[in-house]
């Protein structure tokens, strides 16, 4: 009695996890580009993400600040400039991270942004990029190949 509850058990958790494996978005870094914008003493730089994954994402929301690594392997924090305007992405659509730093922080720097974010059930994940910025046109580079994470509730 006890194997064949164990087993139901098994085979319970097996089809959850395939079930959440079939809805999972999959984020991809695509672009990033600087913004000018001469009245503020900061650096506005917009990255796009692409939802390359199953199912749809919802409720995305980027960290608040991540730390970025100058050359010489200081650090700085980068802020989210404001909140994702269409926090749901389908599967092939793009969303824009506004983040900004500082205007007299150097124009090379590698960022680890994290974005958390939902599927259709309400599971919860995060994904955490590793991102050089090359130029002052704010040109990136994604250094890993991110996989989403599901978060612990």
């Amino acid at each position: 009695m006890d194997e064949e509850r164990r087993r139901r058990e098994e085979d319970k958790r097996v089809a959850e996890e395939k079930l959440r494996v079939s809805e999972q978005p999959y984020f991809v870094f695509k672009n990033s580009k600087v913004v000018s914008n001469s009245n503020s003493e900061s650096t506005i730089l917009c990255m796009e993400f692409l939802n390359k994954g199953r199912g749809a994402a919802y409720c995305i929301i980027p960290d608040l600040e991540c730390i970025a690594k100058r050359m010489d392997l200081s650090e700085f924090t980068i802020r989210r400039y404001e909140a994702v305007q269409d926090p749901i992405a389908m599967v092939s659509e793009a969303f824009v991270m506004v983040m900004s730093y500082d205007k007299d922080e150097k124009d090379f720097f590698r960022m680890t942004p994290t974005i958390k974010f939902e599927d259709a059930s309400g599971r919860k994940y995060k994904q955490t990029f590793c991102i050089d910025i090359g130029d002052r046109l704010g040109n990136g580079v994604i250094i890993n190949y991110a996989q989403p994470e599901l978060c612990e509730e």
